[in-house]
């Protein structure tokens, strides 16, 4: 359609006018409707809320349900509001008085200074702590016993300055916003020539362009001002206000490119899709240098007081990660002070091997199965870190888009594809555990066997044979059967169709690749037995624990499961509490299930031929949900393998084969003519429908309507998209661009963007510990009467801990404090948490933790010198304890921790 330029141009400022009027209207009218004033009074929501963790208690059926004595309820303030008055309101009348204590935190951690203490009465159904109006780092609410808990809340005054609009600001976004949309149209008018086509072409692409601008910059801001949101108010005024003077640039940036390829014929995204892997690793070499990371240590500074650090740099850190902050990443310190060893005597205090058990960076000729611990061996710790995080999600992407390349040949894609995949809340609330390397292997493994079946380079052959030596370790090593195995057929399943699809190119040579595959398999099996031989004893205490030993319980999910990928979609922006689990534990990815699958049959249908790839992804899929919504005879479970996994680890396997099954079909959508429009507009409203009762079974969107109906609008339109495209690119790259943004909410403000680890490399309490290491290297400490995770304190200053998180558990010195071993069953498993208290006059003695994973420990004062104890941290006073043949003194303390020496016999 040929249109004039003046033409051209009216729409375009039209269009400017629409959307900068109406963006202004939707904020007066709807999200600021009462701030009208400089300040506003406002409730906080304590818990539950994305600022909330939960601390020796856990949250089901509506009740706070305690895990020991201490229970707690932290929430991170920023220190910039003003807060009041703290609001207890439980789910129904008390049937019973229980004890509440508010601990307010003014920069010098909680202590028992700066408290209220309150009991409420049967019968209550709220309950007000009087906190005086102040400023606070973190509040603290303790509630004695298991009472139904239905929210906790605080009286705020949140001041209106620039970043929540008042007047001024939006007269001055709606021109800005003006302005930015004219100057598309500007744009368009100066580009409307023959080379470009027309002037419906022109505005086409300036709208593109626009909203994928708006949007990116929506996303930027949420996530750079995510602390600062208390719900999903805050969250949709952060995305309704992006920076304008950002967007203005990537349209240049966009629009330039587009420029170039119209008018010189310069196509950027060939040269970025040319040269990628070196872009990669230029990236990657530029996110290490600058110490970027993922990792949630700024949790440290809620639970050890201190914030005179705050790497954050963009999103929140999470509590809930604390396998990763609270555990993980302080083994991964612990060992850099002695040089990543073999066999560490900081991790339990005792020899701890580190290759099989923990899987922790290791100067061994097993390292070269984990790249990702590359870093700390050659880098350090604070760089290594980086280069962990950032290795791990560059190196996913670009395998997720070389798979999908190879699967479809189409870019556009192969690019959502991998944003899909890396930025799924699956991969990003799990990304330092197996899965994010699983993934890797996986993928790596299937684009190493193409390349070395259809080579006949033999350099090629060699390089692809040293690529599936690596992985396959790597698969093998890091030993999660949970995924391994139903990751296993998907895997097997990949490379059936990689050599069946690839029949006729396969260039194999007896004299060649027999050697090849001959010599990898030996040097693989030879590695694998070293490695095992070597850590046989390890093996054999953690594979005989009583948890987790080898037994499994089961539990079916439900089929509506299937439904569910929207589930989670806003889990990064409300609670951390989904149902009776948590986010981690429910996160997927986004399958839009059935989508795949009927568009699949369908284009299989319309071509009159099978697609192997998508038969054979439906048969994995197919024994998948077997074993995760049936209840399997368990002699099939163990022919399979399925014995060693759950159905709630099989699901998210699930979805990753659900995932590769919609991007096969909509591939296979390119070849066939547009369903009819009024068949392709129910049958997406339907699924649309579907999938969106997720956001109401978890009760997410619950007083949001706009929000879901926003949500609703934008997954109706990503499945006609998806329906309708048929040979229609505009229609795939409708999809692909729909996938790439709700992937981007959905999973890429999970992690933060944290730079350096100052809040452990420069913290007080760990720098004093760092001290006395130095002085006393030998010197074996006990965590006292601290709860998880204050037990790995010690070992991030490299003092040898008793009490840390034991991997597997240490059976020679517990059964000097049990030579009866009457209390195995106590001490006997993966411990992530050891509490130890000091008794006197009793017998040392062990009890269950509030979890499988836990276990408490009261050791009497005559026994310490069995466990050879030279120091405590604990955050009461010890020295009460001291008797004739143990002395127990203070030696530092520092806000509510105290640091004891003790010492024996003559000495005491």
């Amino acid at each position: 359609m040929k249109l004039k330029r003046w033409v051209v141009l009216v729409t375009a400022f039209l269009l400017a006018v629409i959307c900068a009027v109406g963006s202004e209207l939707v904020m007066d009218h709807v999200l600021d409707r009462e701030q009208t004033e400089e300040t506003k009074n406002a409730v906080l929501q304590m818990f539950p809320g994305n600022t909330s963790t939960l601390v020796n208690c856990h949250y089901e059926d509506g009740y706070l349900i305690p895990e020991n004595e201490d229970p707690q309820i932290v929430t991170v303030q920023t220190g910039e509001r003003e807060t009041a008055n703290v609001t207890v309101r439980f789910g129904k009348e008390l049937e019973e008085n229980c004890f509440i204590q508010l601990f307010y935190d003014t920069g010098n951690g909680f202590n028992e200074n700066e408290t209220i203490k309150i009991t409420a009465n049967a019968g209550d159904e709220e309950i007000i702590l009087p906190l005086p109006e102040g400023r606070y780092y973190n509040l603290r609410v303790d509630i004695n016993g298991r009472v139904p808990l239905n929210s906790i809340d605080c009286d705020a005054k949140i001041k209106i300055t620039g970043n929540i609009p008042g007047a001024f600001y939006k007269k001055r976004a709606a021109v800005l916003a003006v302005v930015f949309f004219v100057l598309f149209a500007i744009a368009a008018l100066c580009l409307t020539d023959k080379k470009w086509g027309n002037g419906a072409k022109a505005i086409e692409d300036v709208v593109r362009y626009a909203i994928l601008s708006v949007i990116i910059c929506s996303f930027v801001n949420v996530y750079y001002r995510l602390g600062e949101a208390r719900g999903l108010d805050d969250i949709l005024r952060f995305a309704l206000r992006p920076n304008w003077l950002v967007a203005v640039i990537l349209f240049a940036v966009m629009f330039g490119s587009k420029i170039m390829a119209v008018k010189f014929g310069f196509n950027l995204f060939d040269k970025l899709h040319k040269w990628r892997w070196a872009i990669a690793a230029i990236v990657l070499v530029i996110a290490v240098a600058l110490q970027l990371n993922g990792s949630s240590l700024h949790q440290w500074n809620t639970f050890i007081g201190e914030y005179t650090y705050n790497g954050v740099a963009f999103g929140v850190s999470r509590a809930i990660r604390s396998d990763e902050w609270a555990r993980g990443t302080p083994m991964m310190k612990a060992l850099s002070f002695e040089n990543y060893p073999l066999y560490s005597h900081i991790l339990r205090a005792a020899p701890t091997e580190t290759v099989v058990t923990t899987a922790k960076a290791t100067w061994d000729f097993s390292a070269v199965f984990h790249p990702f611990i590359w870093g700390y061996l050659l880098l350090g710790f604070t760089y290594g870190l980086s280069y962990s995080w950032c290795c791990r999600f560059i190196l996913l992407f670009m395998l997720s888009y070389d798979m999908f390349m190879m699967m479809s040949g189409n870019r556009k894609l192969s690019f959502a594809f991998a944003v899909t995949i890396v930025l799924s809340p699956l991969v990003q609330w799990w990304f330092i555990t197996p899965i994010t390397e699983l993934l890797v292997s996986c993928f790596g493994l299937t684009l190493a066997a193409k390349k070395y079946l259809t080579s006949q380079s033999i350099k090629i052959k060699l390089l692809s044979a040293f690529v599936v030596f690596i992985l396959l370790g790597n698969y093998t090593l890091t030993l999660y059967p949970a995924w391994m195995v139903p990751l296993a057929y998907m895997l097997l399943g990949l490379i059936v169709w990689v050599i069946i699809d690839n029949r006729k190119g396969i260039r194999l040579r007896l004299k060649v690749d027999f050697p090849i595959i001959g010599g990898t398999i030996l040097l693989f099996g030879a590695a694998l037995a070293v490695i095992y031989l070597r850590s046989a004893s390890a093996i054999h205490d953690m594979t005989n624990t009583v948890y987790p030993g080898t037994t499994r319980v089961n539990p079916l999910l439900k089929t509506g499961y299937l439904f569910s990928c929207l589930a989670n979609i806003l889990s990064p922006y409300t609670n951390a509490f989904v149902g009776n689990s948590n986010v981690c534990e429910t996160a997927g990815m986004l399958t839009f299930f059935p989508l795949g699958i009927l568009l699949g049959i369908y284009a299989m249908i319309r071509r009159r031929k099978a697609d192997l790839l998508f038969i054979l992804m439906m048969i994995v899929s197919g024994i998948l949900a077997l074993f995760t919504f049936a209840d399997v005879p368990i002699w099939l479970r163990k022919i399979t393998l399925m014995d060693m996994t759950m159905s709630y680890r099989i699901a998210p396997i699930l979805d990753l084969v659900q995932v590769i099954l919609l991007f096969r079909a909509v591939s296979m959508m390119q070849t066939e003519k547009r369903i009819k429009w009024y068949i392709a507009l129910p049958v997406s409203a339907l699924i649309a429908w579907l999938i969106n009762e997720g956001l109401h079974k978890y009760n997410y969107v619950s007083g949001h309507e706009l929000l879901y109906a926003g949500i609703f609008a934008g997954s109706l339109l990503l499945v006609f998209a998806a329906v309708y495209a048929g040979k229609n690119e505009k229609g795939r790259s409708l999809f692909a661009t729909l996938m790439i943004i709700v992937s981007l909410f959905a999973g890429g403000t999970v992690n933060p963007v944290q730079v350096r680890a100052d809040e452990i490399e420069k913290n007080t309490l760990i720098s004093e510990i760092r001290k006395i290491v130095e002085e006393d290297p030998e010197g074996k400490w006990l965590v006292e009467n601290l709860n998880y995770p204050y037990a790995m304190v010690p070992l991030m200053a490299g003092a040898p801990t008793i009490n840390c998180a034991n991997n597997y558990p240490n059976l020679a010195l517990w059964y000097q404090l049990d030579p009866e071993r009457e209390n195995e069953y106590y001490y006997n498993r993966f411990a992530a948490q050891i509490t130890t208290n000091l008794v006197e006059d009793e017998k040392s003695s062990f009890l269950s933790g509030a979890t499988d994973d836990q276990f408490r420990l009261y050791l009497d004062i005559d026994d310490m010198h069995i466990l050879d104890v030279s120091y405590m941290l604990s955050n009461q006073e010890l020295e009460r304890f001291s008797t004739e043949k143990v002395r127990i003194e203070k030696v530092y303390s520092w806000s509510t921790f105290m640091i004891y020496r003790v010492t024996y016999g003559n000495n005491a």
